[in-house]
């Protein structure tokens, strides 16, 4: 499995530019939750989404007016991370249940987290413990879209193709994020030894694209030096040939001096004229 290196998953900038923080995050959970739990039946995802932009707008601990569309985007990145995160830790509760205290199990499910994330460490612990608490969050499917209101199917598709007939495209970096989040998720559902399995492969693929990166660059400087010795070849030969009957003065001292230094350094590299 390969996960994108450069993903900062989430804490980037929206579509209206507007940098998100982890206060916002933890506000967005504690809005979306909010709106979850108030709301009966089933609703459309546009509304729905409306109410979560409501409730996040007036939350006074985050005074950062956002859109609905900017909150809905941000959701989404959130709840795949959390969703991933939740599974790694109920993999580490089953495995470790009466061996660990709890804060080991979290130390090693941020260690899982970053192996399987590229060194990306779960930065949202707040909006995780604000989600964990409610229970129908918490058994929700693996993707996340397994709640009381009707999302529009299309969501789902985004993290394996960055448009869908009839909604609008979101941003390459989003795409990007969810991608590689969507691959951590597919990580936890393995068993214990298939996680380590997975690590391995990981930290294979990493040495690999150091190998091949070196040998690439390796590969460029041999193809500059090549260049540079044969433009330096072009050089010597005209000085070489140059005719010093015509020359007297400075020019003739420095034609001489020259090609003493090319017939010099031709003899310690065992070239023409040794």
């Amino acid at each position: 499995m390969q996960v994108l290196e450069d993903s900062e998953f989430l804490d980037e900038t929206d579509d209206a530019g507007m940098h998100w923080t982890d206060a916002d995050f933890t506000c967005l959970a504690r809005a979306w939750i909010t709106t979850f739990v108030q709301t009966n039946g089933r609703t459309k995802g546009f509304t729905f989404y409306q109410n979560v932009n409501i409730a996040f707008n007036r939350d006074p601990e985050c005074p950062t007016r956002r859109s609905c569309g900017s909150t809905k985007l941000q959701w989404y990145a959130l709840n795949v991370q959390c969703v991933a995160y939740k599974g790694i830790v109920a993999q580490e509760r089953f495995r470790n249940s009466h061996k660990k205290i709890e804060e080991d199990r979290e130390n090693d499910a941020h260690k899982m987290y970053k192996g399987l994330n590229g060194g990306n460490d779960f930065k949202h612990c707040e909006a995780h413990k604000i989600l964990a608490r409610e229970p129908r969050w918490a058994n929700l499917r693996d993707d996340g879209l397994n709640h009381a209101v009707n999302i529009p199917r299309n969501i789902a598709k985004r993290t394996s193709n960055n448009s869908s007939p009839g909604s609008r495209p979101i941003s390459q970096k989003l795409y990007r994020k969810n991608l590689a989040s969507q691959k951590a998720i597919e990580g936890v559902t393995a068993s214990g030894s298939d996680v380590q399995k997975i690590l391995d492969e990981l930290r294979l693929e990493k040495i690999q694209a150091k190998e091949e990166k070196e040998r690439r660059r390796a590969e460029t400087m041999q193809h500059w030096q090549a260049k540079m010795d044969l433009e330096q070849a072009k050089e010597d030969r005209k000085i070489m040939e140059k005719d010093l009957c015509t020359l007297s003065g400075y020019q003739l001292q420095y034609y001489l001096q020259r090609q003493a230094e090319i017939m010099e350094r031709l003899a310690k590299r065992g070239g023409p004229g040794t």
